[in-house]
């Protein structure tokens, strides 16, 4: 889709404002992202962007990099206001209205930075891989899987 987006930024007159990257080798994501003012992850809140949980957004927080995620089923489900900022899935004037008021308010970027840190230390791979093990475990063995703070039959995903 690379050159429609660009016929359409030059249609739109907007070809000072969006630029467009060549691709690049996967080693230098990372300082890209590291680099980022901001991370925004938009998917639609259709029955696939509904369930799809988007590594991004842990990679972002992990980088310090504030976060606009579009509101979908799975993505409030892990997440809340104190560690993305939120826009509604599909509407670009919300989209534009939340990276407007990230880019002007710098207390509430160090907010979300600062809770996004405390999220990444509460559920990365180090904190949470006996978890899964455990899981996995169960399912090989056969063994019913309860998950830690759980009463037998509650939902873990709704």
């Amino acid at each position: 889709m690379k050159p429609e987006l660009q016929a359409l930024a030059q249609e739109l007159g907007l070809t000072d404002r969006v630029f467009f990257q060549e691709s690049v080798p996967a080693r230098e994501v990372a300082d890209i992202v590291a680099n980022a003012d901001l991370g925004i992850v938009a998917k639609r809140a259709d029955s696939f962007g509904n369930e799809a949980y988007s590594t991004k957004i842990m990679e972002f927080m992990a980088e310090g990099v504030p976060v606009i995620v579009s509101r979908t089923k799975v993505d409030s489900f892990y997440f809340d206001d104190s560690v993305v900022r939120f826009f509604e899935s599909g509407n670009e004037g919300d989209l534009a209205a939340a990276m407007l008021d990230l880019m002007k308010n710098q207390e509430q970027r160090e907010r979300l930075v600062r809770h996004a840190h405390e999220y990444v230390a509460r559920n990365n791979w180090d904190t949470r891989k006996q978890k899964y093990w455990h899981l996995v475990d169960s399912l090989v063995s056969g063994a019913e899987f309860q998950p830690a703070g759980l009463s037998k039959g509650s939902t873990v995903y709704p």
